[in-house]
């Protein structure tokens, strides 16, 4: 496959501007070379409580068959609302968004994946909004939202159950453990790696020796003077691009 599958013009064109009501609305446009993961993102300056408005716009496109899309925001600093929000409907669920040719795979821990099965007469090409997506911000500052682009011929991963968003433990006796769901089309193995954060993020954080499989264990020597803890997980297998779990927090109580 050449330039005709790809998705979205090889540069990446980014504007924005604050309509009356203070939203914020960007356009990513991105290049997809064959069997390779290509991406692109956009940094969105954010308020807390107000709306911002992301535009996928693609251009030249030929075909559209062939491929999953990957979109990724730290949902610790956006909630989204609406995935297609030129639509009637508020459309966030997985499934088919009537009217667009997007169906959703999956939306789960600030991860979407979807395809697009818009059709485009041989010899054409396509250019437009293919949809806009509609987020509150929960934080003030800045956040990143990314695109990926993957060959469907490439494992694709999915988180299926995200660890539970937070758990409290009582120092000196502790127990418990944290476990992601996750499974990968077509069947490859899967690898995890936990990591330990000083943020609520799912980002930066160190690699815990010895934590590689889909449940971890909470460490038993965790103190209440040093809590809360943040842990997630990144799954990942060859041929994939990795995803990463939600952030979990582990609260301990004194005894």
């Amino acid at each position: 496959m050449k330039f005709e599958r790809s998705f979205f013009n090889k540069a990446i064109s980014l504007f924005a501007f604050l309509l009356f009501f203070f939203t914020f609305t960007a356009v990513i446009t991105q290049a997809a070379t064959t069997g390779v993961p290509s991406e692109s993102s956009i940094n969105l300056n954010i308020t807390a409580g107000k709306t911002y408005y992301v535009n996928l716009t693609p251009a030249n496109v030929q075909s559209f068959g062939g491929q999953t899309y990957t979109l990724t925001y730290d949902p610790a600093a956006l909630t989204l609302l609406d995935f297609a929000a030129q639509t009637p409907a508020a459309d966030v669920n997985p499934g088919p968004i009537t009217g667009t040719g997007i169906t959703i795979i999956s939306n789960s821990g600030g991860v979407v994946q979807f395809t697009v099965g818009k059709t485009i007469p041989s010899g054409s090409s396509w250019f437009g909004t293919l949809t806009i997506m509609k987020f509150t911000a929960k934080t003030t500052g800045n956040t990143t939202v990314k695109l990926q682009y993957v060959d469907t011929n490439m494992p694709v991963i999915v988180i299926d159950a995200q660890p539970a968003a937070g758990t409290t433990v009582t120092q000196g006796s502790v127990s418990g453990s944290l476990t992601v769901g996750a499974s990968v089309s077509p069947s490859v193995a899967l690898s995890y790696q936990w990591y330990s954060s000083t943020t609520d993020k799912n980002s930066g954080g160190t690699a815990i020796s010895d934590a590689t499989g889909a449940t971890f264990a909470i460490p038993a020597n965790l103190t209440a003077d040093n809590s809360p803890y943040y842990y997630y997980c990144v799954v990942s297998a060859d041929g994939a691009e990795s995803v990463t779990s939600a952030v979990i927090t582990v609260t301990v109580l004194p005894q």
